[in-house]
């Protein structure tokens, strides 16, 4: 109890030097808090720069200039859809298709309406309408919803409808009008669907429910990539697509990515020469060149790891200068009170009394200005930030240890010439 009383007069009478002590911990401590927290956002901005940062690819001719209407062939267009992969006979352990999402695909076939009693056929099959299937309506320009059609979509029905394997379809308002309707309204078509591009006359029959229509004119029928994929295998025996760009599902894992990319697919070069094909002993050269469009996914991590390099660098000399500046100013605020440690002493203070006092008012003051600091650094985060308990934690030991070394030596110094060095 004399300790405490002691500790807290003492106080009062040096309070000048005591609040300098508080406010040089608060200070130390709060710096330690929002140089961690500055550091953990910085990674936590990387992390959702990798997560939520579309990293998009698309499928062109060698050149690059064309997107659209190609004939992207069947052996590429099963990398996207199948669970597994191959490469030169030896399976992948990460299928091809893992590394990707959204994937956008489109394909156009022929289809002629039939009466109930018509066989599926297309006598004309050049100059037959076009029945297109798409994974997502952005990836044909015409029905894309930042162009100028809108599309309506009927009761239960949304732009989902193409991801999904229901035979339904979005035909033009003109087209909709003239087609027969049950009595709520309901409207299904009879097709005969075939290729224009195989020369074997194969038409495959397709009912497909109207979920929606798109302005004005047209005789095009859009409906999902599931129904398409499978009228193509009836009728052409394979997939193909006319275009295909997706999104890389895990942008930190793009690098090897690109590696297993460039098995099938080349650079885009403006003078579209050929390349050789390694991948199969069939074909010679590269058919397809592919765009990784990552300038803004490597300029914005680039940035972000430069900041935290400096601060992984910076954290730990910052941290060091913090605990020396905690150790000396508790050393040198205690030295100077020796002539009245000596004092004590020679009234008749035992060693262990004047230490406890010392160590009890320095504790006070380093806590005080430790808990100050957190405080601060809460009330400025709102209580969402985790201080870094191991860094403070260690300030407070230096900032004890350096009061109690000093105090520790000054006792075991005969007192005599403590107040020799005085006179």
């Amino acid at each position: 109890m004399y300790i405490i009383t002691y500790a807290i007069n003492r106080m009062k009478r040096g309070w000048k030097g005591c609040a300098a002590l508080i406010i040089l911990s608060f200070s130390l401590v709060l710096f330690l808090c929002l140089l961690n927290d500055t550091m953990v956002k910085k990674e936590h901005q990387l992390e959702d720069v990798y997560k939520n940062l579309e990293v998009e690819c698309v499928v062109s001719n060698l050149r690059g200039t064309q997107t659209d209407y190609l004939d992207i062939k069947d052996y590429i267009v099963s990398l996207f859809l199948s669970n597994e992969s191959t490469y030169q006979g030896v399976k992948d352990e990460i299928p091809f298709s893992s590394y990707i999402k959204n994937l956008k695909l489109k394909l156009t076939l022929k289809y002629e309406l039939l009466d109930e009693e018509q066989e599926p056929f297309i006598p004309n099959i050049a100059n037959a309408h076009n029945i297109i299937g798409l994974t997502y309506p952005s990836v044909d320009s015409f029905i894309a919803p930042d162009g100028n059609v809108y599309i309506t979509y009927f009761e239960h029905y949304t732009e989902a409808l193409f991801q999904s394997e229901e035979p339904v379809c979005i035909v033009s308002a003109e087209l909709y009008q003239t087609l027969p309707k049950d009595e709520e309204g309901n409207c299904e078509l009879r097709i005969a669907v075939g290729s224009s591009a195989h020369s074997d006359e194969i038409f495959a029959e397709q009912r497909l429910k109207v979920g929606g229509t798109y302005e004005g004119q047209g005789s095009n029928i859009y409906c999902p990539w599931k129904i398409i994929q499978s009228l193509s295998v009836h009728v052409t025996r394979m997939i193909s697509a006319e275009s295909l760009s997706f999104s890389v599902k895990d942008n930190k894992q793009l690098d090897t990515f690109k590696e297993l990319l460039a098995r099938y697919f080349t650079a885009v070069d403006n003078t579209g020469a050929l390349k050789e094909f390694t991948a199969s002993d069939v074909l010679h050269y590269y058919e397809y060149a592919i765009t990784v469009y990552d300038g803004t996914l490597n300029e914005t991590v680039s940035k972000l790891r430069d900041n935290i390099k400096v601060l992984e660098i910076l954290q730990p000399v910052i941290i060091m200068i913090s605990f020396l500046l905690g150790f000396l100013a508790s050393f040198l605020f205690v030295k100077n009170r020796k002539q009245e440690f000596a004092i004590m002493r020679s009234l008749g203070t035992k060693k262990g009394m004047v230490f406890g006092e010392a160590f009890f008012e320095q504790f006070i003051l380093g806590f005080l200005g430790t808990a100050l600091g957190l405080m601060a650094f809460y009330i400025r985060d709102q209580f969402e930030s985790i201080p870094p308990w191991g860094n403070i934690a260690a300030f407070l030991l230096c900032y004890m240890i350096g009061s109690s070394l000093v105090v520790y030596r000054i006792v075991n110094v005969k007192v005599m010439a403590i107040l020799k060095e005085k006179e």
